[in-house]
């Protein structure tokens, strides 16, 4: 059984694959920074398919060893790295329609699930804005939504938020995107409804911040196999934060 969400916890940290470490007493300041008292040691991020690998998409990493090795290698190796997956039981789903796609075809498709690699973003979460068009590895768009603490993209909703990799971030998706013309002037949004992306409404909502929430009160209805925390996501901490005592195993610097 997963340990309990602390009660008292202040915010929630992602680490390595999106398993979380919770901060449960206020830091203690220093002339370089800040020490927290967390709850677990952090997991450290591995590459885009230990990614797949830990959150169980093994077909997935074999589409890439076997299909697609330069693609598994460009993804492994870019700076800047989005992937939405679509969750394991979806693409178990349609397997009988993406083994009927030609190589160029599935490409196509890996293609649009990947943000734009040359544009120096990765978007965790916190860094989606509602709203905004975001341009795909395939020269495609895609379409960023909020409905409540919900986020979307296009009409598929993120199950399992910020999975974090050596290299960027990997979300899961509630569905399969479908593939758009790069020349779309309208995409699929939640719930059936078509976004006009000249004149997209209704994104006055701020970007849901789980860190303030502290409680894990919006937590994901998706985990990896191996998951032991809640997959909640925050980023932001300032560059000279140090986290350096660890309540659950005693550890201590001094």
């Amino acid at each position: 059984m997963p340990p309990p969400t602390p009660p008292s916890s202040i915010a929630q940290l992602n680490t390595g694959f999106g398993k979380a470490a919770f901060i449960l007493e206020e830091g203690i300041e220093f002339d370089e920074g800040r020490i927290h008292v967390i709850d677990a040691l952090f997991t450290p991020a591995g590459s885009f398919i230990e990614g797949l690998e830990e959150a169980g998409f093994v077909e997935l990493g074999n589409i890439f060893d076997t299909r697609f090795p330069a693609l598994r290698a460009e993804l492994d190796t870019a700076s800047h790295l989005t992937f939405f997956a679509p969750a394991r039981y979806v693409l178990e789903d349609a397997r009988p329609e993406l083994s009927g796609l030609s190589d160029s075809e599935l490409e196509a498709l890996i293609n649009y699930h990947t943000l734009d690699l040359t544009t120096g973003f990765i978007g965790y979460t916190t860094s989606l804005e509602c709203g905004k068009i975001y341009k795909t590895k395939g020269g495609g768009k895609v379409v960023v939504t909020f409905n409540g603490l919900d986020t979307y993209i296009n009409d598929a909703k993120i199950i399992g938020r910020d999975l974090i990799l050596q290299n960027g971030v990997m979300h899961v998706l509630d569905k399969i995107l479908e593939l758009q013309s790069p020349e779309a002037t309208t995409l699929p949004g939640p719930n059936g409804t078509v976004i006009d992306i000249n004149n997209i409404q209704g994104c006055t909502t701020p970007t849901p911040t789980p860190e303030v929430a502290g409680n894990a009160t919006n937590t994901p209805t998706y985990r990896p196999p191996q998951q032991t925390g809640s997959a909640e996501a925050t980023r932001g901490s300032p560059l000279k934060t140090v986290i350096a005592a660890f309540a659950a195993v005693g550890l201590t610097l001094f």
